[in-house]
């Protein structure tokens, strides 16, 4: 009998120390946006998501490493649009202390879908900043249907690459007849490439 107890004992010591380590090794959360300026690597990134969250464009451009190029589509007015179609929630980002550190891993919600993204980050000054905060989507299969293009309700000039935030885009023709639907694309990240959808257009109730 005392053999099966030192057993149980121990076997139950292995799977304790075995949790206990792995809870070691995960790093912390951080679920909130900080309070202050980034002085850790993980506040810029928590920062940038919850500004996008609350709709706060000049806060969550403020923790780039420089200007977005073409701010055609990235205006209070489109980003406005983007949360009312494909909210930002659920933000959980992986505390980073080290001062060498160049990526924060983060998870979040774009809509219905979900996100994990490795940001990049440098180490400004006193400051963390993200490498990027805009992201490209592509409208060039579009263009293909020789009708207007208007992307959350703005009108698209003759470029084929439009440089966004992350959210959610509805891509029109701003006609009172013809159109393609409410379907939302989604761009996930900072850094990263959407195409748009190849949308078939369609009557409008007016059409």
């Amino acid at each position: 009998m005392l053999p099966i107890v030192i057993g149980v004992v121990v076997l139950a010591l292995l799977v304790g120390g075995g949790l206990l380590i792995r809870q070691l090794m995960q790093p912390a959360e951080v679920t909130g946006a900080p309070t202050g300026p980034a002085t850790k690597a993980s506040d810029a990134v928590a920062g940038y998501l919850h500004a996008l969250a609350e709709g706060d464009l000049e806060t969550a451009l403020g923790y780039g490493q420089s200007d977005p190029t073409d701010s055609t589509f990235v205006t209070q007015e489109v980003l406005d649009e983007s949360r009312r179609v494909a909210p930002i929630g659920n933000i959980v980002v992986n505390e980073v202390t080290d001062p060498n550190a160049y990526q924060v891993t983060a998870r979040y919600t774009i809509g219905e879908q979900q996100v994990e993204h490795d940001f990049g980050v440098i180490h400004d000054g006193e400051q963390w900043l993200l490498l990027e905060t805009t992201a490209n989507l592509s409208i060039a299969d579009l263009r293909q249907k020789n009708l207007p293009i208007t992307v959350n309700g703005v009108p698209v000039g003759s470029s084929n690459e439009l440089t966004v935030l992350p959210g959610g885009y509805v891509l029109g023709t701003g006609l009172d007849r013809i159109d393609y639907g409410d379907a939302v694309t989604t761009v996930s990240a900072p850094g990263s490439r959407q195409t748009a959808p190849d949308l078939s257009p369609s009557l409008t109730h007016t059409g």
